[in-house]
């Protein structure tokens, strides 16, 4: 059962509610992204 309830409640995978306004500025990190990460 604990595994079913995990899949069903998506553990791990953030918030998926779509009244979350954050998950529309959700984007792929560039190489530049990545770079700047490092460096700081």
């Amino acid at each position: 059962m604990r595994d079913f309830y995990r899949e069903e409640l998506r553990c791990g995978n953030g918030c998926a509610s779509y009244l979350n306004p954050w998950r529309r500025d959700v984007r792929e990190r560039t190489q530049e992204d990545v770079a700047a990460l490092e460096e700081a």
